[in-house]
């Protein structure tokens, strides 16, 4: 099966760079802001952070290249001209600085950090008239950007127009939580509690530490009269900030008296961090039929690629080692490779295997107990690489020895043409996980050859369950759950 990451989750790295800006943590701040450029690179405010965290280490040229990317993303941006000229003076470049400041000046009149720079460079008054009028007319504006257009709509109270706006926002960049929260404010604003409810989640799946994004779940719950849920959430909000008063207001309503709500801060602030604390209790209740869907799959064109991809397989049966690098060598995208195995011997026979087909160098091979199948291995050895890579393949040494040698050949046979059969197979499923961020895993249809009892969850229901409940998670009964089997 492929799969993404938890990195997804985090928050985002313009979020980060925030943070370290605020902390003063200037290196930090730097590289957060350059992942979110590589992902965006269409975004001048970002490239003036970029720039302000550059030139507080002293990168001084390469924060003029950053204002430079910002002026030339947004032309009528007074501030980006502005820092220009600061990061030009710093670099002794006089006539440059000028320039950059009559610009600012002449996009904002009113920019009085620009004027007494000019000042500072012998300008006076009549100067500088003189020569913002020697100016070539400054450019026109872009046009604003959709969330630009919906935040004027929400002010307005025009609360279909900021939602359709927000939601086009979102289709561009579905994992800008703030958006989500505003789009399930306009949601609300129009009655539709069970979206908003949604949208309030999502963006939780992509910052879960945001105390705002759970207080709103929380009055859209409450709203609906999911008390013990509202409830949940709005403790969720106290316990990430303790000192906001509305999660507060909302659990004193509850009933929870203020010593009450002391202990519970106390609580928090003994076991912050700890999945146990009683404030992170079961918030969502899943239905899996909701989370399953069909789609079809990306054109194989080359996927743009942050990190390399990372192909976790458990080999068994040494035997099929050659089969595996066969596939594997076909796949032309970046990757790293790693290989868990049971015994020594094996792992040396799988080792010449991989270095037949050239793969020796992207590929790590360790060797571990023998239980727990394909499963122990890939969740406690494994799992240690997960977040080196965004997208993973997850394959191992099928051999079904319990049935007939050619059911379990067919079986395996059809897994890896359905994962990774050829380049244009491998980059449409890639392009495909990349077009569309909320596809946790990617599975293949199960194989014909198998009966539909054995494809469901059966009597593990209830264990599953118990193990769900630990990390806050709580399925609806008598559903019908099947799994990737194979």
């Amino acid at each position: 099966m492929w799969g993404v990451t938890g990195t997804r989750g985090q928050p985002s790295p313009v979020t980060l760079g925030d943070r370290a800006r605020d902390k003063g943590d200037w290196d930090a701040a730097a590289e957060h802001y350059r992942q979110a450029l590589t992902r965006n690179p269409d975004n001048p405010p970002i490239w003036v952070q970029y720039g302000h965290a550059l030139k507080e280490r002293g990168r001084r040229l390469e924060a003029e290249a950053a204002y430079r990317r910002a002026v030339d993303g947004d032309p009528a941006s007074a501030d980006a001209h502005l820092q220009l000229g600061h990061v030009l003076k710093l670099r002794g470049s006089g006539e440059e600085a000028k320039a950059a400041y009559l610009r600012a000046l002449a996009l904002d009149p009113a920019l009085a950090d620009a004027r007494r720079e000019l000042a500072a460079l012998g300008l006076g008054d009549r100067e500088i008239a003189a020569a913002r009028a020697a100016l070539p007319p400054p450019p026109r504006r872009r046009r604003p950007s959709r969330i630009t257009l919906a935040d004027r709509a929400r002010e307005l109270g025009h609360w279909a127009e900021a939602a359709r706006l927000y939601r086009e926002a979102l289709a561009r960049n579905p994992r800008n939580a703030p958006i989500w929260v505003q789009y399930g404010h306009m949601l609300r604003q129009q009655g539709d509690l069970p979206a908003a409810e949604t949208a309030y989640r999502r963006a939780l799946a992509h910052d879960p530490r945001s105390a705002d994004a759970h207080l709103q779940l929380g009055h859209a719950l409450k709203q609906q009269g999911k008390t013990k849920d509202a409830q949940s959430a709005y403790l969720r909000a106290f316990a990430l900030e303790p000192t906001r008063s509305e999660p507060l207001g909302e659990l004193r309503g509850l009933g929870w008296t203020n010593g009450a709500l002391e202990e519970v801060g106390r609580t928090f602030a003994s076991t912050v961090g700890e999945a146990s604390t009683s404030i992170f209790r079961p918030l969502v209740v899943v239905n899996l039929v909701e989370w399953e869907t069909k789609i079809s799959l990306e054109p194989p064109s080359i996927p743009t690629l942050a990190r390399p991809i990372g192909i976790f397989v458990h080999i068994y049966y040494e035997e099929l080692s050659d089969e595996i690098a066969d596939y594997l060598a076909k796949i032309d995208l970046p990757k790293r490779i790693y290989i868990s195995t049971t015994t020594e011997e094996k792992r040396k026979l799988i080792l010449e295997s991989f270095q037949r087909f050239g793969l020796d160098r992207v590929t790590e091979i360790v060797t571990v107990p023998n239980y727990g199948a394909d499963i122990a291995s890939f969740l406690i050895e494994a799992s240690k690489n997960f977040l080196n890579h965004d997208i993973c393949l997850k394959i191992h040494g099928k051999k079904s020895s319990h049935a007939r040698p050619e059911f379990g050949e067919g079986w395996r046979n059809y897994l890896y043409q359905e994962l990774m059969l050829g380049d244009d197979r491998v980059r449409a499923i890639v392009n495909t996980m990349l077009a569309y961020p909320d596809i946790g895993i990617l599975v293949p249809e199960h194989y014909p050859g198998i009966s539909p009892d054995a494809i469901s969850i059966g009597r593990n229901y209830r264990p599953m369950s118990r193990i769900l409940d630990t990390i806050g998670i709580d399925l609806l009964p008598d559903q019908e759950i099947r799994f990737p089997v194979g």
